[in-house]
């Protein structure tokens, strides 16, 4: 693996604020990072995302892509579409600070053998990428979907439960 391959991910570390934990992924040798929304959310409480972009800029880092929440596919529509509008807004979050991947979990199903899940997952995930088009390059268009399959143990009798790797990457 070459060191340019490595990213931060800024779940994993501490630090009192965006600027603080900038300065030392840099000083540790990082050049890419993954961000916890959250903390980027924190910062533009009182800055812009411009601001963050030229952060970022400052300490020669990368902004890969980031995570907060996930996109609902099974809830009542009003929830959903709540859940929805949040999901293009962190991918217009991670747009302006120049990354490519957005990632996602999902809810399930509340019974799984009905129909077909994972289809609607993907569906659910095709929809809402296409209402960022508008954006251009954007997140969305390289979506990381990880699936976490709310699935009985034992399959609820009616077939084999859902395993890990049948709820991978759909998009």
């Amino acid at each position: 693996m070459k060191r340019a391959q490595l990213a931060i991910n800024s779940v994993s570390t501490g630090g009192k604020g965006l600027e603080e934990r900038l300065a030392a992924y840099a000083a540790a040798g990082f050049t890419h990072v993954e961000f916890a929304l959250w903390h980027v959310k924190e910062y533009l409480q009182s800055h812009t995302p411009a601001d963050a972009r030229a952060l970022l800029d400052k300490h020669g880092l990368t902004c890969i892509g980031g995570f907060e929440g996930g996109l609902e596919c099974f809830t009542p529509p009003a929830q959903r579409a709540q859940n929805h509008a949040q999901t293009l807004e962190n991918a217009r979050l991670l747009h302006a600070l120049g990354g490519t991947n957005l990632v996602v979990g999902t809810d399930g199903p509340a019974d799984p053998k009905q129909g077909d899940p994972l289809g609607e997952m993907a569906r659910v995930f095709a929809e809402v990428a296409q209402q960022a088009e508008p954006l251009g390059d954007h997140p969305l268009h390289r979506v990381q979907l990880v699936a976490h399959c709310q699935v009985p143990a034992d399959g609820g009798g009616g077939g084999p439960p859902l395993r890990a790797s049948q709820c991978g990457r759909l998009v």
